[in-house]
This record gives structure tokens, sequence and C-alpha cells, in this order.
């Protein structure tokens, strides 16, 4: 805490406890080995975090459902139903546990990001209406938005810094559609995701802001204040509300403003374009096009299963490498590799006393030999090596043809960047084997640079 710049900061030691806890194999997706400790452990952390990072209270109601009094800490946990025995609840519980621990891994994934996600004015720690009683907070610290949306058009404006949005539905349409059940988009979803979508998009101006938004829709007013909905693309778009909160650091409230005043954002979802431009010009606002961003979305939900709105590349790619590691997680062991059954051989020098990757097929209990750079490689063996310098390619020709002899189902070389390996590719080529080449940087433990070198 710096009073002097009233401004206050997490530790960072009580970010790298909860990044390292996080780590652990019983928060990965898809995991029910948990215990009631373990998940004590993450509610302990994660709510000390809630302190500065204000949208994660919300989605600690998930954790919240598995932890009850009385139990012993070393007992599995099981959430708190409304229906006893309802199986569909029961898995949606674990869903949404396994969700919170997925944004909490994004949250403390990019350290460069810290100090805007786990830092904060002292004024953002108040109450809202004590802040806004603050001087000069109404006219400094506050930002106004409004939204609409027909079956036709979204639309949004941000009022304070005057900027504006407006596209069509159907893109909306379709990235609600790969995420829901239900073939027609209603309007209270359209309006929400309007709102949504142009946040992420300007959500960097916001940053330690009071955001007010005025509309409309009753419902769109209930998912804000209460931050729950009933329907499955009800809870991704509140996900979505508590991750800009927490990504942007702004406090999101919600008014109720009826459509007669709510006149120019149901004009812009009304209008034709040549209107909306002179309204533009009239007004003097500066136009965002979330095409893309939407569109990016439905590219991922298609990939990996519905996706959240991703609002800048680096947070896209980290949300996306989550993704990834779950469906690793969900591939059917039986079609994983039979280790036992695999047989490898590493080719080497004579006097060569590390032998890598023997030791690893060993490992992972596969069976692997040594032989000489020239071999003999068996029939359908995996072949490995790790050469040496070779500018006149001696050793990786006697390589490739000992490979090629076998015949060996696969080959692995790999080595620094003073071997000869066009003449590799060359053998491989008059064999009419398929290779490819690639570059790449390695360290051995304890050294401080990194060398170069190629497979």
């Amino acid at each position: 805490m710096d009073t002097a710049t009233e401004e206050i900061h997490l530790p960072e030691r009580r970010i790298l406890k909860g990044a390292h806890l996080l780590n652990d194999g019983a928060f990965e997706y898809g995991c029910k080995d948990l215990t009631v400790r373990t998940v004590q452990r993450f509610r302990g952390i994660a709510a000390g975090w809630t302190v500065i990072v204000r949208g994660l209270k919300n989605e600690l109601k998930a954790a919240d459902r598995f932890l009850c009094g009385g139990c012993d800490g070393g007992a599995k946990v099981s959430p708190k139903l409304w229906v006893p025995g309802d199986e569909e609840e029961i898995e949606q519980a674990w869903c949404d546990l396994w969700e919170l621990f997925e944004e909490s891994r994004w949250l403390c994934a990019r350290p460069e990001t810290w100090s805007t996600k786990f830092g904060a004015s002292m004024r953002e720690l108040l109450p809202i209406r004590e802040r806004l009683a603050l001087p000069g907070e109404w006219e400094a610290g506050t930002i106004f938005v409004s939204s609409d949306a027909t079956k036709v058009m979204i639309a949004a404006i941000d009022w304070t810094t005057g900027v504006v949005m407006r596209m069509k539905a159907k893109a909306a349409a379709e990235w609600v559609q790969r995420c829901g059940e239900d073939e027609e988009v209603a309007i209270h979803v359209a309006e929400m995701l309007s709102f949504l979508a142009f946040a992420c998009k300007v959500g960097e101006f916001w940053k330690g802001k009071v955001v007010i938004y005025g509309g409309d829709n009753k419902i769109v007013k209930e998912w804000i204040t209460g931050r729950k909905a009933g329907t499955r693309v009800g809870r991704m778009l509140v996900r979505v509300m508590n991750l800009l909160e927490m990504r942007f650091r702004f406090a999101l409230v919600a008014t109720w403003w009826r459509t007669f005043h709510n006149i120019h954002a149901d004009f812009l979802t009304r209008c034709s374009d040549a209107e909306f431009q002179a309204i533009v010009e009239e007004k003097g606002w500066a136009v965002v096009d979330v095409t893309n961003a939407l569109r990016q979305a439905l590219v991922d939900s298609e990939r990996f299963g519905p996706c959240l709105l991703a609002w800048g590349e680096e947070d896209r790619r980290v949300l996306m490498q989550l993704k990834e590691r779950r469906l690793r997680r969900a591939v059917p062991h039986t079609i994983s590799p039979t280790w036992g059954e695999f047989c490898a051989v590493e080719l080497c020098g004579s006097g060569r006393v590390v032998k890598d990757f023997v030791n690893a097929v060993e490992a992972v209990g596969g069976c692997c030999r040594s032989a000489p750079w020239s071999g003999a490689v068996l029939r359908d063996e995996v072949v490995f090596a790790s050469l040496p310098p070779d500018v006149h390619a001696k050793t990786v020709v006697a390589v490739c043809t000992a490979a090629i002899e076998g015949p060996a189902r696969f080959v692995v070389i790999e080595g620094p960047r003073q071997v000869a390996w066009e003449q590799a590719a060359k053998v491989f080529e008059r064999a009419m084997w398929d290779n490819e080449t690639q570059e790449f940087l390695t360290t051995e433990f304890g050294e401080i640079a990194v060398r170069r070198r190629k497979w």
C-alpha cells in the first residue's frame, strides 16, 4: 500500500502461492479427485485476491458449493444440490468448478499483467456508493454505457469517451448458437452480448472506473446485478462479464433506463447505414469494430467447444492454451502409445556415456538399445541420434543410410547448426523418404545462455 500514490497491490508471493497451487494435478479440468482440504486451500488464497480482483468474488460461488461444515479435511468433495441425486446438476456443478480453476490459472498466467489485475487505487476498494460520494469521482471515475439489440442489428454507446459500436446481429447469433442449445437468439441475450463485445474492445479505457450500464431489458439488468443465469449461454455471458471486471479492473453496475429514454441506442439498431454515419458525424463519435473478435470466438468455439470472447491476442492465447490442455486430457487412453511394444535404437559414438534417448524411452516403459553411427538398425525400429558438429556430413550420412537400410519406422536426429543438414535431406529424398528440418533453442541445467540447434 502506497499512501503517496493512493495505490495498493497484492504482494507477489501471494500471487505465486496461488499459481503454484493451481499447478497441482488435482485442479486439472475433469479431475474429481479433490479433498475438502484442497478446495479450502484454494478458496482461502482466492479470497485474499478478491480484495482487489472484484469479478473473482462472484466466480468463487462455484467453489462454495463444494464446502460444508463438519467434513473431514481428507474427505472427497461433492457439490451441494437443490435436487438430491440430480445427475445433470452434479455435472454442471463440477463444470463450474473446473471453469473457476481455469479462470484462476488465466488470472495469474502472465506476470506482466499482474500490476493491472492485482493492483488498484484505494478508491476502488470502497463500496460504489461511498466511492461516488468522493469529490470529483462522478466526473473522473465513471463511464456511462447504453446498448440495444434487435434481431437484425446490435449497438452500444460509451457516452463518456464518445465511442460507438454497431454491427449485424447475425455474427452474434452464430456465436450464441454455437455455445447454446437454442436455434433462435433471444433479444436479452443479444443485448447482453452487444455490451460485452463492446466492453472487450474498449475495456482498456475503463480501467479503475465505475461503469454504469443503462438498458431497457430487465433480464440483462438482473444478470448484471445478481451475477447468475439459468441458461448455458447466460452463464457463459455472466462469466465473460466477471472476467472483464478481473482483466480491466472496472466495477459494473446496472441501472434501469426505460425505452423512451434509450433513444440513441434504440435508433442505432433500426437506422440505415447513411443515418448511422450522419449521427456519428453529428455527435463526433469514434466507431469501433468488434466483428473480428466475434468471428474469432466462433472459430475457437468450433475447434474447442464453447469459448469465451477474447479481448486481446495475448489473453486469447492463454485461454486457448487452457482449452487445448483440457482437450488433451479428454483424449481416450486407448489411443495412446503402448510403450511396452515400443522399440527404438539410439545411434551414437563408441565413447558416448550419457544416452538421453535410451534413458527417456526406458523411463516411459519402452525398449531402447544403442548402436554405432552406422547401425545396424532393425526393421520398424524408431531411430534416435544426437549428432556432434559434422560439417563434412560423414556422421549424418551414416545415420541416414543405416535408418534407410533398416528400414526404420521413424527417424529423429538432432544436433547443432554445424551439421550438413542439406546433405541429410538429400539422402532421404533419394530414398523417397519424407523429411523436415526445424530449428529450436535449448539449454542445459545451470547454464545462463541457450544454444540454437536443429532436428
